[in-house]
């Protein structure tokens, strides 16, 4: 018996190892760190049991089934000191006891009221801290709708400015066309007016010419009968071929009035072939030009909605304006390259300058439409008018010519009557031919296009 207790003393004490808990009272409240700790520690298991499911069991490694029950040999401690004093168990017992009387002092409501507020205060952090991810994922989305809107404004107004530039051009280049088609075919009414007038000038020659030669028929008939026919004939005319030769020269002259005339009538058809072809290329171009305007009517349109559009977007961030956001800042800078502003030139803020855009839009739009709007059956009523009227006074003039002409005429067969001239013998000479007049065009020096496209779109004098 003594050699047995003698072989126990002599064998070190065991170290307490961390899962040796047999000191420790099991029925004691755990520190607060360890229950805000739970979450994590079973976390951390789970993800190591996660780990370990699918490993080989050579590679899990050694697992303590019972703790304490191995040792390693650096564990012993080899005491030199002399056996420590034996404690019973009822002594152990009492010092446990005392110990977690000492420890529970503290009152249990005050320590759950700790763990509310703590467990308040951790759920109070969780919430802000979604609510603090929701407010950076709403900015985020915020400031992506603001660029999106900001490009698509860019574009549009760019678009907006390259399709205005192009109606205009278009406009230019029909007016353009208009007056030089209008100059044509003015100068084409005129040449037809002139060798209309030419052909009527040969007619009452022609006229003149057979109501003399019925006039000389007629005295030639009367002094056939005055004169005695016992007289010799060898007193009008000296040689027999005398008469031949007046009739071959008639002929002649009869001749080049005929190819005159021909060669003005050939003209007249040209001329009147070449304004039909200008008049049905015309008519061609205005109708593709009607054709565009109502495009470019449904274009305008469509316009008017996307920027409707626009405007209630822009409504929409009127209250962030003031903010300073950068997203405003960017936007503000922008419209100040759009309006090609300068920093230190205009002390509006950014909705003023989108305001500015968009009365330089509604400008452009109102500008449009009124050259679009434009009454055709008023301006083809007008044109009838104008054209009734020019052609009444052109009657009235011709009119007013003929008499005049006709009253001439009469005056100068009344001087002939008075004073008959002294026939004269043998071939007379023939008249030369008009040559035809040369046309001289004028050259008409045209203003620049931007001071046309001022006094057109802008009104100035």
């Amino acid at each position: 018996m003594d050699s047995s207790q003698d072989s126990k003393s002599l064998l070190p004490p065991l170290k307490p190892t961390m899962f040796d808990t047999s000191h420790e009272n099991p029925f004691k409240v755990p520190p607060d760190e360890e229950i805000l700790n739970i979450r994590e520690i079973k976390a951390r298991e789970k993800e190591d049991r996660s780990k370990t499911r699918n490993m080989k069991i050579w590679d899990k490694g050694l697992k303590y089934n019972r703790a304490g029950a191995l040792r390693k040999i650096e564990e012993i401690e080899i005491s030199t000191t002399p056996a420590e004093e034996k404690v019973t168990v009822a002594e152990a017992a009492h010092a446990a006891l005392v110990a977690d009387r000492v420890r529970a002092r503290e009152n249990i409501h005050k320590t759950i009221d700790k763990k509310r507020e703590m467990f308040l205060l951790q759920m109070m952090i969780d919430i802000k801290k979604e609510e603090i991810k929701k407010l950076e994922q709403f900015a985020l989305l915020r400031e992506y709708g603001l660029k999106n809107s900001e490009d698509m404004l860019i574009e549009d107004t760019t678009r907006f400015n390259e399709y205005w530039d192009e109606c205009k051009r278009q406009s230019h280049d029909a007016m353009k066309e208009a007056k030089k088609l209008n100059k044509i075919k003015i100068d084409i009414t005129h040449d037809i007016n002139h060798l209309n007038e030419e052909i009527q000038q040969l007619q009452t020659q022609i006229q003149k010419h057979e109501e003399s030669l019925e006039e000389y028929t007629k005295y030639k008939e009367f002094l056939d009968k005055v004169e005695p026919h016992e007289k010799d004939a060898g007193n009008h005319f000296q040689n027999s071929e005398q008469l031949t030769d007046i009739f071959h020269g008639y002929i002649e002259h009869n001749l080049i009035l005929i190819q005159n005339i021909q060669e003005l009538e050939q003209n007249l058809e040209q001329t009147k072939h070449e304004y039909e072809n200008i008049e049905r290329l015309t008519g061609h171009k205005l109708s593709e030009l009607n054709g565009g305007r109502g495009e470019l009517g449904k274009a305008i349109e469509e316009k008017d909605k996307r920027c409707i559009q626009l405007e209630g977007r822009l409504q929409k961030t009127i209250g962030n304006e003031q903010t300073g956001h950068p997203v405003l800042m960017r936007l503000e800078q922008t419209t100040r390259d759009v309006l090609r502003l300068e920093a230190d030139e205009g002390q509006q803020d950014c909705l003023g300058l989108l305001t500015e855009v968009e009365h330089r839009l509604d400008v452009y739009l109102r500008i449009f439409k009124e050259f679009d709007q434009i009454d055709e059956e008023y301006v083809t009523k007008k044109a009838i008018d104008l054209e009734k009227n020019r052609r009444e006074k052109s009657r009235n003039e011709t009119l007013i010519k003929e008499k005049k002409k006709n009253q001439d005429k009469l005056q100068k067969y009344m001087e002939r009557s008075a004073n008959p001239k002294i026939r004269k013998v043998g071939r007379q000479p023939m008249p030369k031919s008009k040559l035809p007049e040369k046309i001289v065009e004028k050259v008409v020096v045209e203003p620049p296009q931007e001071e046309l496209d001022r006094v057109e779109f802008l009104g100035d004098d």
